[in-house]
């Protein structure tokens, strides 16, 4: 991988994710046990569902290079969106050959699958999907990499919520006859505009959600267990993990963060790990121009004031039509990363009150929460409310003059 310039913004989106790979302690220790299995005979599938910034291609990454440190055949390949199944099983199957081309420095495996009807590869001969003849493939290809000396291969997609329900059911039945060698790696995006996340739910569910909307629309319900395991990712889940995010891309820099501008970062973004990034990145920018060899909180308020500012104006535009009581109930809101019930901000507000005082007082809560709700800045689920980004708990913020 290409190293990051020293003088350049290490910030960057554009340099590659899994250079700068840090934490997802828990997620890793599963991911070992499963290659562990793989490299014994015994493959388990597994999705990787997020989402958008939460690391799905930089855990995607890691797991191609833990595999490829245990001397298997790994690579990556992205779903594009309307894409045809044949064409999905077409770039996974091009991609696997010219891996396998590359780490065996064969030549002519993908020109053979490219050739049409001349093809000595049977799915790629028809140009058409049929799970017999793509096991068959899958086979042959197996018997190449272990000639090759490789243990396994893992196969990871990225954008997995793209591809087509056809080309899902086709891998799960070829890959059931084939019986071992390969470990197929998805990953989901949870977001609305995707089939089959319904809301704005929990990254557990939405995973679980599109895999079952996907083998529903396949015509082939087992497709959606396929995937027996499932890696779920999020913001960090400590503060070392995400101040590591930040320190590891500024080894070796000739400007460095200060202790208090890194929790800055992560306490303001809630360790999540593109908006941290984006913030560092405006951040870097601003003192990349100046003297300034260490980056501290003045600096870092202010970019989240140019990263935030649109958020920032809309906050304090509603803030005109706060009562103080309201001011109360928000500022105990945003204290919260997870959300909170109307009584359970009663009880903070008033934790001397009894139960049948505060049963009242909650249902003015509810109705100034209910009123938050009919804005970007708050969202209900069930009972709970809560605030869906960091930008908006750090403009909600400084509306109530909280830094």
């Amino acid at each position: 991988m290409p190293e990051t310039p020293k003088k350049s913004n290490p910030f960057n989106v554009e340099y590659p994710a899994g250079k700068f790979f840090v934490g997802r302690e828990q997620q890793l220790r599963q991911l070992h046990e499963l290659l562990d299995s793989l490299s014994k005979g015994v493959p388990s599938n597994l999705f990787v569902v997020g989402k958008g910034g939460e690391g799905k291609t930089s855990y995607l990454d890691k797991i191609e290079e833990e595999s490829q440190k245990l001397g298997m055949l790994a690579f990556r390949c992205n779903m594009d969106l309307g894409h045809s199944a044949w064409q999905n099983i077409d770039t996974i199957m091009r991609a696997l050959l010219r891996e396998l081309e590359k780490q065996t420095h064969q030549e002519g495996l993908e020109d053979d699958w490219n050739s049409g009807k001349k093809s000595t590869f049977r799915i790629s001969r028809l140009n058409e999907i049929r799970s017999d003849d793509l096991a068959i493939d899958f086979e042959r290809i197996r018997k190449m990499f272990y000639d090759a000396n490789f243990k396994a291969c893992v196969i990871c997609i990225d954008e997995g919520h793209r591809i087509h329900p056809i080309a899902l059911s086709a891998l799960k039945n070829s890959l059931h006859s084939v019986k071992g060698g390969y470990m197929i790696v998805i990953s989901l995006l949870n977001h609305p505009d995707v089939s089959g996340v319904i809301g704005d739910i929990g990254n557990d569910r939405a995973g679980r959600d599109i895999l079952i909307d996907l083998a529903t629309r396949s015509g082939d319900p087992g497709a959606s267990r396929f995937f027996q395991n499932a890696a779920i990712l999020g913001p960090f889940d400590t503060l070392v993990e995400a101040e590591a995010c930040i320190k590891k891309r500024l080894d070796n820099n000739i400007i460095q963060f200060n202790q208090p501008a890194v929790n800055l970062i992560i306490h303001a973004m809630r360790k999540h790990p593109r908006r941290m990034v984006r913030i560092a990145h405006q951040a870097y920018e601003i003192a990349k121009p100046s003297s300034y060899k260490e980056v501290g909180e003045k600096i870092i308020y202010e970019a989240l004031l140019t990263e935030c500012k649109q958020f920032i104006r809309e906050a304090k535009e509603f803030r005109e039509n706060w009562s103080g009581f309201a001011t109360g109930i928000y500022s105990e809101l945003v204290k919260s990363d997870v959300g909170l019930t109307a009584m359970e901000i009663s009880e903070k507000k008033y934790p001397s009150l009894k139960s049948q005082d505060l049963a009242g007082i909650s249902i003015s809560v509810q109705a100034e929460l209910d009123r938050l709700c009919q804005t970007n800045f708050c969202k209900k689920q069930s009972d709970i409310y809560y605030i869906p980004k960091p930008e908006f708990a750090y403009a909600i913020k400084l509306a109530l003059g909280e830094q």
